[in-house]
């Protein structure tokens, strides 16, 4: 190779790491606005973030959408008395900032102050979120929302519940489901398994083991010993693993919903705001399963 063209090749390695830090403005308008910036956040960081819902007791703080979501078809097919209830929409702005670690290693400091700022966003003084960080994974958890009179309280997060589980050899499903059958019955919250890679959980072989520790960090340890999946992929060969855990604000049952996100690859941002697509209706609710 010519020398000068090892200068030009450095020249755009050296610009195209430049331009994958420029500040990028996130305007999302969202049922769940902080659960669609935790999954931008994810992507442009590499970093696993993982959401619980708030609860969604006052009946102001949702809204019926089901005239919005489904066509005419699907309406006239439809149980009329089955109703699409969501958390109420609303409107958060905050920025990406560039990102102090190289884009091969995940940029934990950046994406915990962007998740911060989301939350912060989107939080009043009767609706708000834990946000924690452990083994370079960060947890978005509700912590404070509305009872059925309006009146903001404090309630303890799902997946902080304590389980145990014993070592050896088993498959990520049935660990998981191990965890999700012991928090539902220590919690008194139901909670189903909602979108997830099954076949990758099923045939994944993990050993992960538990003695009364929050549920929240042992399942982040089962996606941690699991194989990425050859469906994520991107330019940088890293992806994470998080889970969504979203509430039926009608029946009171949780959806454990769980995504992979390949991270950003290097491509031009430019500093203008740009929208987050919009969360859909389904388990609880959204169309398509989480990225």
């Amino acid at each position: 190779m010519s020398q000068s063209l090892r200068i030009s090749s450095l020249m755009l390695l050296v610009t195209a790491a430049l331009v994958a830090q420029q500040a990028k403005v996130l305007k999302i308008t969202d049922s769940r606005p902080v659960l669609q910036a935790s999954r931008e956040i994810e992507q442009r960081y590499g970093v696993s973030i993982h959401y619980e819902d708030l609860r969604y007791d006052y009946l102001q703080d949702v809204e019926d959408i089901t005239d919005r979501v489904l066509t005419p078809q699907q309406r006239a097919m439809a149980n009329p008395e089955r109703r699409i209830v969501v958390p109420r929409a609303k409107t958060i702005s905050i920025v990406l900032a560039q990102r102090s670690t190289p884009v091969s290693e995940p940029d934990v400091a950046t994406a915990l102050e962007a998740v911060n700022a989301a939350v912060a966003a989107s939080s009043d003084a009767d609706t708000t979120f834990q946000v924690t960080e452990s083994s370079g994974s960060i947890f978005i958890a509700g912590l404070r929302s509305r009872d059925r009179d309006g009146k903001g309280r404090t309630h303890v997060p799902v997946l902080s519940t304590r389980v145990t589980l014993s070592s050896g050899n088993s498959s990520a499903l049935e660990s998981l489901t191990s965890i999700i059958k012991e928090v539902s019955t220590r919690s008194g919250f139901r909670i189903e398994l909602g979108n997830i890679p099954i076949r990758l959980l099923a045939t994944s072989q993990v050993n992960v083991a538990a003695s009364n520790e929050p549920a929240n960090l042992v399942i982040d340890r089962i996606f941690k010993a699991l194989p990425i999946s050859p469906a994520v992929s991107s330019a940088n060969g890293r992806s994470t693993t998080s889970y969504q855990l979203l509430i039926d604000p009608r029946s009171r049952v949780y959806a454990l919903n769980i995504g992979a996100a390949a991270q950003e690859a290097v491509s031009v941002e430019s500093a203008s705001p740009a929208k987050a697509p919009q969360s859909q209706p389904d388990r609880f609710f959204r169309k398509n399963a989480p990225r």
